[in-house]
């Protein structure tokens, strides 16, 4: 099957942080939303879906003639930090502002990132974090699919996505686990990821004879859809991927149908925030939606705060989201050089889980 797509090997697409953008707009919406006790019109949870699919598509088209130790450690050094970072301010901040007080375990599995496979501590820390114990696993399997993305073999990459997907979908119900949060929010986006790196893998070679209609995909396709209709339809029926899609069409439709002033703005604006996305993500719930709502409430002696309330909130907790992550960025900054070697990431990974301990001293005692 000839796919004739515009090569785009070691370069970054700028059009994927303007549809990050989108997508970090849409989850902040979803989120104030629900808690102005709003219907969610615009499915902002299709935000997630966004990421997913331009996370996998990301990483195909930045892949390296480099081995895969050499992989994860570039890719983890990029990403741990600024994680830790955010990981032991919440704690802190869940400490002063909320009297949480979680134990260990719950601190250990999030560190690990591997919090997304335990019910109890999956929402333990911040209902936003459950991401990152997916997204970073995810990251080692793509280091393991290296030499199909490379090669173009998108058949196969895609039947890695639906296979693992089914594999962990038997564990959840095998661990009796909580299937009514992570089969709905975890696994049944896990193809979503694939679904992008097989899309890099092809942007990356341009026009060439791909494999990705081959028997053995079309019976893997097959096979999942009777797997999902006959033990969990869960895994066909979710919404959010369409919905995602329709958002990321509609963005690159106004891209390509006007150029006035306006769209150029929010072109721009779109950028902005997606360069800042994954920190926005992390910081935005406690802020904007947590602390608001527990802050009105102890000043409305134990009253649920009004619409208004929660809105002058909302304002207030974008604004420390944002500088949040805008002294994060200048922070970066100052502490990694302008290359891309490792090195300065994991020194300051370091200097990120160092504080993050100190952040749980500080709220055992």
């Amino acid at each position: 099957m000839l796919i004739d797509l515009p090569a785009q090997s070691g370069k970054r697409m700028a059009t994927l942080d303007e549809l990050k953008g989108v997508a970090i707009v849409l989850i902040i919406v979803y989120h104030c939303t629900g808690l102005l006790g709003f219907d969610n019109l615009f499915q902002g949870q299709s935000g997630v879906d966004i990421f997913l699919v331009l996370s996998g598509l990301g990483l195909a088209l930045s892949l390296k003639d480099e081995g895969t130790k050499e992989f994860l450690i570039r890719r983890l050094a990029a990403l741990m930090p600024r994680y830790w970072t955010a990981l032991a301010l919440i704690t802190v901040s869940n400490t002063l502002v909320l009297g949480h007080r979680d134990s260990v375990w719950d601190f250990g599995m999030h560190v690990l990132a591997l919090h997304v496979i335990v019910p109890d501590s999956f929402y333990a820390i911040d209902g936003a974090l459950w991401f990152m114990g997916m997204i970073i696993p995810l990251y080692g399997v793509a280091a393991a699919l290296r030499p199909w993305l490379r090669a173009g073999l998108a058949d196969r990459v895609i039947v890695s996505g639906l296979a693992l997907t089914i594999v962990c979908h038997l564990l959840c119900n095998l661990n009796q686990a909580d299937t009514e949060v992570i089969i709905p929010t975890v696994v049944v986006r896990i193809p979503e990821f694939f679904l992008g790196l097989a899309t890099g893998s092809l942007l990356r070679h341009g026009s060439k004879d791909t494999t990705l209609a081959t028997p053995v995909l079309a019976w893997a396709v097959l096979f999942y859809g009777l797997y999902a209709a006959t033990v969990d339809p869960r895994l066909l029926t979710s919404a959010n991927p369409a919905f995602g899609a329709v958002w990321s069409v509609w963005y690159l439709l106004l891209i390509v149908a006007c150029a006035e002033t306006p769209v150029r703005i929010l072109r721009r604006m779109a950028k902005w925030t997606g360069t800042r996305s994954f920190e926005l993500y992390l910081y935005h719930q406690p802020f904007m939606v947590d602390y608001n709502r527990h802050i009105w409430y102890q000043y409305n002696q134990q009253i649920h705060p009004t619409s208004g309330q929660l809105l002058v909130g909302i304002a207030i907790g974008f604004v420390l989201t944002v500088g949040v992550c805008l002294l994060a960025e200048a922070l970066a900054s100052r502490l990694i050089p302008a290359s891309n070697h490792p090195g300065p990431r994991l020194s300051l990974a370091a200097g990120a889980i160092t504080l993050f301990w100190i952040g749980k001293v500080i709220q055992l005692y």
